[in-house]
C-alpha cells in the first residue's frame, strides 16, 4: 500500500527575508524532529518549536496533519545551557495561543499552538561563551545543537539623535558597526502616516518597507527616490485627504554563523543548472532545524528632515498626495 508522507516548511521570515526550505523529514520511514530556535539576547522571553514529522500506511497527510498527537512530541525535556559555566535553564511547555502568537492557516492544527518558552531572568549572555540547547523526548531521543549569542550592533547611521532624510536626486548611505559574532544584516523601516479624510479626525496608516534583508556588509545604499516611490504607489490619490508623516520606526537585526548557512544552503542549488534536489541545512545532531542567534535594535519615531518633508509636498511622485 501507499505510504502517505508529509515534510513541513520551515519558515525563517520572522527574523529575514521569505527564505525556506522544504525538509523531507521521512528517513527509513522513521518520524525525525524538527526544531526552530533563534535566540535574542534583547527579549524578554524565548520560545522554541518543536515538532515531528509523521508517516502513516492508510492515512492521508491531510488527516494526519490535524491530529495533534502527530504532531507534537510529549512532555520533551528541553534545556539550554552555557558550556563554559554550566548553568543551565530549562524551557516550559506553553500554549502559543496564549502568549500572542496565534498559529497561521494551514494544513497543521491550529490548536494546541505549543511552544517551548524560558524567561530572560537571571541569563547572563555573554557573546565569547558557547550555549547548547539539549532536547531530550520520551521516544529516548537525545540530540542538540550550538551557537554563539550575538553582541550589539551600533547604527552609525542612521541613529536615534537623528532625522532621516531622503533626497530623489541622490544615494541614501546607511552603516554600521557591526557587534561580536554578527554576519548577516537586514533592516525594516515602519512609516506611520496620519490622514484626514474630508477634514474630519486624523487616523493612522502604516506602511512597511524592508529595505534590505541578509546582506554581509556593514553599509547599504540605495536611492532616496524609492521613499518617494513606496508611498507614491501606496497611498490613495485625493484632493480630500491630508496626510503628515508622523515617524519613522527603524528595526535593524544582526544575524549569527547559524543563520548564514541557512541562507546559503538555500540558495546553493537554485537557477537554471541546478540538479533539482532540494538542499537542507540542519545544525542539530538528530532531525532537522536551526539554533541560532539574532540581535534586534530598535530606534522609535524618527522624524523626516526639512528636506524630505518638502520634497514630499512637490515630488512628482507624491505631490498629489497632499502632504502637510
Amino acid at each position: 500500500m501507499k505510504k502517505f508522507e508529509f515534510s513541513f516548511l520551515v519558515l525563517l521570515s520572522i527574523l529575514f527575508n521569505s527564505c525556506s526550505n522544504d525538509f523531507n523529514l521521512t528517513e527509513n520511514g522513521a518520524p525525525i524532529p524538527v526544531t526552530y530556535a533563534i535566540i535574542d539576547p534583547t527579549d524578554t522571553a524565548h520560545y522554541i518549536r518543536l515538532e515531528k514529522s509523521f508517516i502513516d500506511e492508510n492515512r492521508p497527510p491531510s488527516e494526519l496533519a490535524l491530529d495533534v498527537k502527530n504532531l507534537y512530541y510529549s512532555n520533551p525535556i528541553i534545556e539550554l545551557s552555557n558550556v563554559r559555566t554550566n548553568q543551565k535553564f530549562t524551557f516550559k511547555e506553553v500554549d502559543g495561543a496564549k502568549e500572542g502568537y496565534q498559529r497561521k492557516d494551514g494544513a497543521f492544527a491550529k490548536l494546541p499552538n505549543t511552544l517551548y518558552k524560558l524567561k530572560n531572568q537571571n541569563i547572563n549572555w555573554n557573546s565569547d561563551d558557547d550555549y547548547k540547547l539539549t532536547i531530550k523526548t520520551q521516544e529516548n531521543e537525545s540530540f542538540s545543537a550550538s551557537t554563539k549569542i550575538l553582541a550589539q550592533s551600533f547604527l552609525i547611521r542612521p541613529n536615534a539623535s537623528g532625522n532621516l532624510d531622503f533626497d530623489d536626486t541622490q544615494l541614501t548611505r546607511y552603516s554600521w558597526n557591526p557587534g561580536k559574532n554578527s554576519i548577516i544584516y537586514s533592516m525594516r523601516l515602519i512609516i506611520k502616516v496620519q490622514e484626514s479624510r474630508n477634514n474630519g479626525p486624523f487616523t493612522s496608516k502604516i506602511i512597511e518597507w524592508p529595505l534590505f534583508s541578509n546582506i554581509s556588509i556593514s553599509r547599504y545604499e540605495f536611492s532616496g527616490k524609492e521613499f518617494f516611490s513606496l508611498l507614491g504607489s501606496t497611498l490613495e490619490k485625493s484632493p480630500t485627504i491630508k496626510r503628515y508623516v508622523d515617524g519613522i520606526d527603524v528595526i535593524f537585526t544582526s544575524g549569527g554563523n547559524s543563520l548564514q548557512d541557512f541562507n546559503k544552503v538555500s540558495t546553493a542549488n537554485l537557477g537554471i543548472t541546478a540538479s533539482g534536489e532540494v538542499p537542507v541545512f540542519s545544525n542539530f545532531s538528530l532531525g532537522r532545524g536551526v539554533f541560532g542567534s539574532i540581535y534586534k535594535t530598535e530606534i522609535k519615531n524618527l522624524p523626516l528632515s526639512r528636506n524630505t518633508a518638502d520634497r514630499l509636498k512637490n515630488n512628482d511622485l507624491t505631490k498629489d498626495l497632499n502632504f502637510q
